[in-house]
């Protein structure tokens, strides 16, 4: 079974002003990742782990990069080398087995480098930078920080993928009235045609007059970005409230129940206003 990735022989070199030569940040190095497997890349500072990985995610932007080598990726029966056609675009100059010039078209391969990797990255292959400040913030949720990627890498689809990516309001009222109006159509037709089909005194019929009757109330989030299409926030907010409500039967004093209420109010506003 063909390796998940698969990196061979991969150069990327930057140029150093100061030295006036090339820095061998990775030179020839080769690994493979099976299907399934995890594998841990160990080496001092300075020694290429981190150029490797930006090198594989198209990521590398100092000159003149990846110069030479095979990034192949195995996804859906499909094997393709992400570096392909790299050498109509660098030409590399040796003496003595040191690269002593490098001549290649930036520009052109970034271009090429961008269209061979706009499926690839962020979908099948991302990455995690080093910076912790800048990749893990303690403020934001890691299913903020997750669904991000996901909202920028992948179309959103439907109301659901829209709630779990993140959109902001613009963009989710958007995307309902790009695509919910006719599914609503399709349903209120269905329950308006199914409606006489029914006892008009059974259940059924009163959970299809019921929709029908606030058809306006359920349609109104179309217009809206900021509005939920469900209750389960307001649900979820009042949950703690219902569950204490028989402890706070027994608060001892009305001094205890005055300090139990402020507590309360001041945990819930917190929670509400996503302070930690």
């Amino acid at each position: 079974m063909d390796p998940l990735l698969a990196i061979e022989n991969l150069r990327t070199y930057f140029y150093s002003r100061a030295k006036r030569a090339f820095i061998r940040s990775v030179d020839g190095a080769s690994l493979a990742v099976a299907r399934g497997e995890t594998l841990g890349v160990v080496g001092e500072s300075g020694s290429g782990k981190t150029v490797t990985a930006l090198s594989a995610a198209g990521l590398v932007s100092a000159a003149p990069g990846v110069i030479g080598g095979r990034i192949e990726l195995s996804s859906n029966g499909v094997k393709r080398n992400l570096l392909e056609g790299l050498e109509r675009y660098v030409r590399v100059e040796e003496r003595d087995g040191r690269v002593t010039a490098v001549k290649k078209d930036e520009r052109g391969w970034r271009r090429r480098a961008e269209r061979s990797m706009a499926g690839v990255r962020g979908k099948e292959i991302a990455m995690i930078f080093q910076n912790p400040r800048a990749a893990l913030n303690p403020y934001s949720t890691i299913g903020t920080q997750l669904v991000e990627t996901i909202r920028l890498h992948t179309g959103a689809k439907a109301e659901r993928e829209a709630k779990e990516r993140n959109l902001s309001p613009p963009e989710r009222q958007w995307l309902r009235q790009e695509r919910a109006p006719p599914l609503l159509d399709a349903l209120k037709a269905r329950l308006e045609g199914h409606l006489p089909k029914v006892p008009p005194k059974g259940p059924l019929a009163e959970a299809i007059g019921y929709s029908l009757n606030h058809w306006k109330a359920l349609t109104r989030y179309l217009e809206d970005g900021r509005l939920e299409i469900d209750n389960n926030a307001v649900e979820r907010a009042i949950r703690p409230v219902a569950q204490g409500r028989a402890n706070w039967l027994f608060v001892a004093s009305e001094r205890g129940g005055h300090a139990a209420a402020a507590l309360y109010s001041l945990i819930e506003s917190a929670k509400a206003t996503h302070h930690p």
